[in-house]
């Protein structure tokens, strides 16, 4: 509830998706009701609304992951989204293209090595993606 009530606030975003995940790393029932009433909607509306936020795309995509694992029906709730998914997915591919860039371009500087840490946080982020990405399949 508060996911849904608290749309904009990326605190309660992401306490709410690791809080999900928790419910449905081991239990099939608890993927089920999640699913059942709009957890798989309000977690794909987090990912929208806070695509600039590292930890909230992966929390919710990995909450988004352990829903659907192992049940093809799940993942049916997941294909109207598969087109929103890629353009997030493009998108942190975007960022972490030009922090490589950044990277290159001020070679030896601190903006550099804060280029290079900002990639490596968007290879965090795109494991997760792809892992969602592969659930669309």
């Amino acid at each position: 509830a508060s996911m849904a009530k608290f749309k904009r606030d990326s605190a309660v975003q992401l306490s709410g998706a690791m809080a999900v995940g928790g419910l449905c790393h081991s239990s099939p029932k608890n993927r089920k009701s999640v699913a059942k009433y709009g957890g798989i909607a309000i977690l794909l509306v987090a990912l929208e609304r806070h695509i600039e936020r590292n930890d909230v795309l992966i929390a919710a995509s990995e909450a988004l992951v352990l829903i659907t694992q192992d049940s093809p029906a799940l993942r049916e709730h997941l294909h109207p989204f598969a087109a929103r998914v890629q353009g997030i997915l493009a998108h942190v591919e975007g960022l972490r293209s030009r922090a490589s860039q950044e990277a290159t371009v001020m070679a030896g500087t601190d903006a550099a090595v804060a280029a290079t840490k900002r990639g490596k946080e968007f290879e965090v982020v795109l494991k997760s993606l792809h892992k969602l990405q592969d659930q669309l399949r």
